[in-house]
C-alpha cells in the first residue's frame, strides 16, 4: 500500500491518463488466476452437478449478504456519515478472490493435489462473482439515490 502511496506521487497523472487501459490489464490478471486453477481441474470440474454448482453460489450470496447486514448496522451505530457508510459496507463486505487463491496456490502440492486445488477454488470464484453482482447493484441503486 505504502509503494503504491509513493509511485502514485510520481507517477499519478500518468496513472490517470491510462486508467481504462490499467484497469483492463489488472481485469486480465484477476481473471487468468481463476482461469488457471479451473483448467487444472477440467476433469473434475466437469464432474460437478449443476445443481451442487447453484448451491454453492447461493451459499457465497447468504454469506456476502449476511456481511452487507452486520457491516451497514454496525457503520449505522457508529454515526458514520452516508457517503462512508456506503464505502464502509462494500468493502468490508468484499472477500477478495486474489488473496483466497493466493493462498490456496501456497499451499504444497504434496498436501493438496493441483486438481484438487482446482475444485477448491470453484466456491471461491462463484462466491466472489456472485459479490461483484451484488454489489454492482448496490452501487448503482445507491448512485441513482444520491
Amino acid at each position: 500500500l505504502m509503494a503504491g502511496r509513493l509511485l502514485r506521487l510520481r507517477l499519478g497523472d500518468w496513472a490517470d491518463a491510462r486508467r481504462s487501459s490499467i484497469t483492463v490489464v489488472s481485469n486480465l490478471a484477476l481473471i487468468s488466476v481463476p482461469w488457471m486453477k479451473f483448467s487444472q481441474s477440467s476433469d473434475r470440474l466437469a464432474a460437478v452437478a449443476a445443481g451442487e454448482l447453484l448451491i454453492l453460489i447461493a451459499a457465497g450470496l447468504v454469506i456476502h449478504v449476511l456481511y452487507l447486514i452486520l457491516n451497514g448496522t454496525a457503520t449505522r451505530l457508529f454515526g458514520f456519515a452516508l457517503p462512508l457508510r456506503k464505502a464502509v459496507i462494500l468493502m468490508a463486505s468484499q472477500k477478495t478472490l486474489p488473496v483466497a487463491l493466493t493462498v490456496l496456490a501456497l499451499i504444497p502440492d504434496e498436501a493438496l493435489s493441483p486438481q484438487t486445488k482446482g475444485l477448491v477454488a470453484i466456491p471461491c470464484i462463484t462466491s466472489h462473482l456472485g459479490q461483484i453482482f451484488v454489489d454492482a447493484f448496490l452501487a448503482t441503486r445507491w448512485a441513482k439515490d444520491a
